[in-house]
């Protein structure tokens, strides 16, 4: 059994990240998150780890998943943060010594302020950038992490930030969406190439972690509630779970989206499968 955390759910002074889409507002007025919060401090892990990983052992678990944060490794583009780096070294050698295993996310919702102002995953090109900061932090600990997730359910980045806007960047723009998930499954398919042809790359286990939602008809009588079921379920779930089994990635809702790609070496990109089973819609 394990337990698992994001940096900027429990770190702290977040303040290169999606901080910034806290403090927004609506075009109608009302701020970007419920109530105005902020993360701020959050539970300050970052001071507080020594203290935590004692916790996670008092309660018997074997396994902690824990993100790096982007923003703070990498605080300006191709700028790396060597006291970032050691922190979460020093956070690493604890855990080991606690005989907890550390499971390393790479990217859990939140990116660097000037990633996102380069277009962040809606450009291509982009996911160039995102792999060459996997690769400074994989060499720095792939000797001591065995387990390694890319990317923290993509469906839920492209969908909130994109589709329904409760996530930075706030657009409501389906089609974009369509392209963003697909170019977060693509960049964990490069990332992952990547990753396993470096030091210890036969070593370690890399996967990606990915939610399935439940989608039913809110009135099974309905023929357009089961058409919006299953439209949702193609581009949350299917999309996906195709891709990986067989290189093609489709997305489409008539009107709204529609992104095809084709990348035959995502159906040998996966070590394992992070499962994440807890929404119904």
């Amino acid at each position: 059994w394990g337990i698992a955390t994001a940096a900027h759910q429990v770190e702290g002074n977040c303040h290169n990240n999606w901080s910034e889409f806290e403090k927004g507002f609506k075009d109608n007025g009302q701020p970007n998150i419920k109530n105005g919060q902020k993360s701020g401090i959050a539970c300050d892990h970052w001071n507080l780890y020594l203290k935590d990983i004692s916790l996670i052992k008092e309660l018997g678990v074997s396994h902690y998943r824990f993100s790096v944060e982007w923003s703070k490794i990498e605080p300006n583009q191709g700028e790396f943060d060597e006291e970032v780096l050691n922190h979460y070294y020093k956070m690493i050698k604890s855990l080991l010594q606690n005989d907890i295993v550390p499971v390393i996310t790479l990217h859990h919702f939140t990116h660097p302020l000037w990633f996102d102002r380069l277009g962040a995953f809606e450009k291509e090109e982009n996911i160039d950038i995102f792999v060459s900061y996997c690769k400074r932090v994989f060499e720095e600990y792939s000797n001591l992490v065995q387990y390694w997730c890319t990317i923290n359910e993509p469906g839920v980045v492209a969908v909130q930030g994109y589709f329904s806007g409760m996530f930075p960047p706030g657009k409501q723009n389906p089609q974009m969406a369509g392209i963003v998930l697909k170019n977060l499954l693509l960049s964990h398919v490069r990332a992952y190439k990547v990753l396993k042809k470096m030091k210890n790359g036969d070593h370690v286990r890399i996967g990606l972690v990915k939610n399935i939602n439940q989608f039913d008809p809110w009135r099974r009588w309905h023929l357009l509630d089961w058409l919006i079921s299953y439209y949702s379920n193609g581009f949350y779930n299917d999309s996906t779970i195709e891709f990986f089994n067989t290189g093609k990635f489709k997305v489409s809702i008539p009107g709204l989206v529609n992104v095809m790609h084709e990348e035959m070496e995502a159906k040998t990109s996966l070590d394992f499968f992070g499962l994440n089973y807890y929404s119904h819609n």
